[in-house]
């Protein structure tokens, strides 16, 4: 049982970040169809994540994964990084999306691996990446419309 009190410190802080999708006649009428300043002015830092703790308190606030609704994103991104492709473009990034029933489970993983530093297990087959130098700056959930 742990110890109230006790925390258990993160090797880097990070950002979770709520998205929800922007319809097409918001992004035109309110934004003059600009959707970078739509997502942008939509973007909600939900909190800075320094220990396990303070992940599963602000995660535990967020819509589940698997009922995320259509286009709507949340993301884990490392230190003062903004939920943007510019963010880090010598960086990696992680993204589920696909199956809902399994989204909850999928970023639960998701995030234990990113958190604990074990991302690297994804690459340890593939030559070409192994031995290149990584750094992953974000691990992101978004919803799709099924086809």
């Amino acid at each position: 049982m742990a110890q109230p009190g006790l925390t258990h410190p993160l090797k880097d802080t990070w950002r979770l970040w709520y998205i929800p999708a922007v319809s097409y006649d918001v992004v035109q009428k309110t934004y003059g169809g600009d959707y970078g300043a739509a997502a942008t002015a939509t973007t909600k830092d939900v909190a800075p994540i320094k220990t396990v703790e303070e992940l599963w308190s602000a995660f535990n606030v967020m819509p589940a994964p698997g009922v995320l609704p259509v286009n709507d994103t949340i993301a884990l991104m490392r230190g003062d990084k903004k939920p943007a492709f510019e963010s880090f473009p010598s960086g990696g990034r992680i993204t589920i999306t696909g199956i809902p029933e399994l989204a909850d489970k999928l970023v639960e993983r998701m995030l234990i691996a990113v958190l604990g530093q074990q991302t690297e297990l994804v690459f340890e087959d593939d030559e070409e990446v192994e031995d290149a130098p990584y750094d992953l700056c974000s691990a992101v959930r978004i919803a799709r419309r099924k086809y």
